[in-house]
């Protein structure tokens, strides 16, 4: 059967996944953990080497598992995590800055005092925030990197695509529209990098990759150790929630998923025309279709989403077990908040790096409350899980209140394997939510894009006729006094913000 290889560079680990290319099935997996240093508060960093020592390794352990040459490969990443390095040595300048990382918070502050932001969401979708990458480039070059003609900016899929195709030996400098959307500095409008947006940020438009459509030939593949992938084109790159919302087959206005990853992001597919974000949700470039055989190109083909952004879901419930030691395992989570019929009035607001949608407050900070003598774990694992499950509603909120009616919400990711959490959100929400039989989504959805750069697939249609096989949660009878406990949950956000 023939394969497309899905590489998938997320923020706590990168994998290698061989996928039937006929049925969208995963048949392989490689699989290694990518570590993370926090060496100041608010700051968060990876090591771009680290990075691309770890993909190489899991491309390694696929080509053992194959018999035969992929037929392209496809990539997912960490979305506005920057990275910085010279092209003539290959060797990054410093550590990527994560996208949790807060150290640009004064910065960005500024901006907003200066008038800046009602320009740039107009055009960007985006809120100023730290979360972003432009603010992460100005602050490398305000404070850790020294400039020549060889120095660059990208994201994690532009660090993969330039080393995998080459290098410092005529290596592709290239990203793709739905990771350029994310870094704050890309024009919605024209799809190109704004020079205004450049100079706010102080940026050098010259030191950043060429946009292509995100079903492009962005360059064969030179691993000559490797021989089932060398000379194997890369033909489809997203930034991983766009990933998640192509392998949901999201295609039509209104199609939403969420992915309960490291963060929890939400996204609805807002179709091909710019809309003005409603407050609290971001707007940003689903993805961009070129049409036959072209390099790159846009127009009708560019889809657009709203997103809203959960910074802490799986993040909180490792807080919960590593930092704090409350529980040993998810599991035991999931098992202990099935026990109560609710939290007995305890709130968790897992602001711990800020708040994202709706909020948009990287000042507010994490917040239990409401605890009484008789609060016990089982409570407190109970809150953990509605905190997922409340931030999930603002954002569903928002979109009801601008008539976007949601008939199905998509759900994947690894905190979506929670039986205990989906019953809850489909109670609260009263929505019917499909859960994948493979929460791989975010690689699978690679792997389509990569088979439609290459023409394996002819259209969105013939991805459409890949059944996919899951199962529906529907929501029981509406809980008892919800109104009361959504006003209790606002309050408790409240209490979080503007802490710093």
């Amino acid at each position: 059967m023939p394969k497309i290889i899905s590489i998938d560079a997320g923020t706590t680990g990168i994998r290698a996944l061989a996928i039937d290319a006929q049925t969208a099935e995963v048949e392989a997996v490689a699989y290694r953990e990518l570590s993370v240093s926090y060496p100041k508060p608010g700051y968060v960093e990876q090591s771009a080497d680290e990075i691309l020592t770890l993909t190489i390794q899991c491309l390694t352990e696929i080509n053992e598992k194959l018999d035969e040459a992929p037929l392209s490969v496809g990539i997912t990443n960490q979305r506005e995590t920057i990275i910085c390095w010279d092209k003539s040595t290959g060797k990054p300048l410093c550590p990527a800055i994560v996208w949790q990382d807060r150290r640009t918070f004064e910065f960005c502050q500024n901006l907003k005092n200066q008038g800046y932001e009602d320009n740039i969401r107009q055009k960007t979708g985006l809120y100023i925030d730290p979360y972003f990458s432009a603010s992460k480039i100005n602050w490398l070059l305000n404070n850790s990197v020294t400039t020549t003609a060889d120095t660059v900016f990208g994201t994690v899929d532009s660090w993969l695509i330039w080393n995998l195709t080459g290098g410092v030996d005529q290596g592709i400098f290239a990203t793709e529209v739905s990771n350029a959307s994310r870094t704050q500095l890309f024009n919605l409008k024209t799809l190109e990098w704004d020079s205004e947006l450049c100079d706010i940020f102080e940026v050098p438009v010259e030191s950043l990759p060429t946009v292509l459509a995100s079903n492009s030939k962005f360059g064969n593949i030179v691993l000559p150790n490797l021989n089932h992938f060398n000379g194997v084109a890369i033909s489809g790159v997203l930034g991983d929630q766009q990933s998640a919302l192509f392998g949901q087959q999201c295609f039509n206005h209104g199609d939403t998923k969420a992915t309960l990853g490291t963060g929890c992001f939400i996204l609805i597919n807002a179709g091909q025309n710019y809309v003005n974000p409603p407050e609290g949700l971001l707007l940003t470039l689903a993805w961009s279709l070129a049409e036959g055989n072209q390099s790159h190109g846009y127009g009708r083909s560019t889809y657009y989403a709203l997103e809203g952004s959960v910074f802490s879901c799986a993040s909180t419930i490792n807080w919960a077990i590593e930092s704090v030691g409350l529980f040993s395992s998810p599991q035991e989570i999931s098992q202990r908040a099935d026990t109560v019929a609710d939290s007995n009035g305890v709130f968790l607001v897992p602001a711990f790096n800020g708040l994202g949608s709706p909020q948009w407050d990287p000042n507010a900070r994490g917040t239990l409350i409401g605890m009484s003598r008789n609060t016990d774990r089982n409570h407190i694992a109970r809150a953990i899980l509605e905190s997922i499950v409340y931030q999930t509603a603002d954002i569903l909120e928002i979109a009801a209140h601008n008539d976007i009616k949601i008939g199905v919400l998509k759900v994947d990711g690894g905190v979506s394997k929670s039986n205990t959490l989906l019953k809850i959100l489909s109670d609260y929400t009263q929505i019917d939510l499909f859960r994948n039989q493979s929460p791989e989504s975010t690689a699978i959805g690679a792997a389509l894009m990569a088979g439609l750069g290459i023409q394996y697939y002819e259209s969105l249609q013939a991805i459409q006729a890949i059944r996919r096989i899951g199962e529906t949660i529907n929501p029981g009878q509406k809980i008892d006094n919800i109104d009361q406990r959504l006003t209790l949950w606002k309050r408790a956000v409240e209490r979080s913000l503007h802490w710093l």
